[in-house]
Parts: C-alpha cells; structure tokens; sequence
C-alpha cells in the first residue's frame, strides 16, 4: 500500500500542472490510503483557488464532493507518537511528518510532489515520475 500526499490529489481533481502524473499514479495502484489531514488541506486549496476567482462556489462544493468520494474508505491516521518521532528527526512540519509517519507505519512508500520531504525521507518518499517508473504498486 502507498500513503498519497495531498498535492497528487489535488493535481488529480485540479486538471494542469502535473495531474497527468497523478492520473497516472491513481490509475497504478488501487491500494492506497491518506491522514484525515488530507481534507484539510484539500479544503484550504478550494478555498484559495475560490478567493483567486480561479473556480466558482458551485465548482468548489462539486471538487468537495469529487475529493470525499476519492478519499473515502482510504482515511488511516498515524499515531501522534509517530508523527512527532517523524517531526523531530526531521525539519518537516507535523503536518507533513504525518504522511511519512503513515507510510513508515505500514510500511509502505509516500507519494508525493514535495521535494523537501523526498530529501528528508528518501527512503520512505517518491515523487510520483520515480514512482511510476518503480515496479512498486
């Protein structure tokens, strides 16, 4: 199983920069889960493509409902011992540390666009182009 950051989603649902790779990464594995973060942070992103004009208030509650379809049944959350372990061996906020801290506890990889994770956690975080090139599922 892989841990799917926020951004893979988000370029997923949010059609552009990088979501052909998402696209890509969704349609390799169906094995994949996420932190309850994830609806956070999806939720700050619809708000600030909502403020910048770049999608209508229709649009926004309709990517909602596109994300909490997307997501559901795939929400595992890390130990809050491991988040912080994760957090305090690293320069991560505890927010990022809680997807390596999920991947590390199942024992699987992150998937994610976030370069300062892959550096600090080279062994546990891919970017998606590393993943799919991977024989990882």
């Amino acid at each position: 199983m892989i841990v799917l950051d926020t951004n893979v989603l988000v370029y997923f649902l949010f059609k552009g920069y990088e979501s052909k790779s998402s696209d890509e990464v969704l349609a390799k594995t169906q094995f994949w889960c996420a932190p309850s973060l994830v609806y956070h942070e999806f939720e700050s992103v619809v708000v600030r493509h909502f403020r910048h004009k770049l999608i209508s208030r229709a649009d926004a509650f309709e990517m909602h409902a596109d994300f909490s379809l997307l997501v559901e049944n795939r929400i595992i959350d890390p130990a809050p011992e491991s988040v912080l372990r994760t957090a305090f061996a690293s320069n991560l906020s505890a927010y990022d540390a809680q997807f390596v801290a999920l991947a590390t506890e199942i024992e699987g990889r992150l998937i994610t666009n976030d370069k300062k994770i892959v550096a600090a956690f080279p062994e546990v975080a891919l970017i998606p182009a590393d993943y799919l090139a991977s024989g990882i599922s």
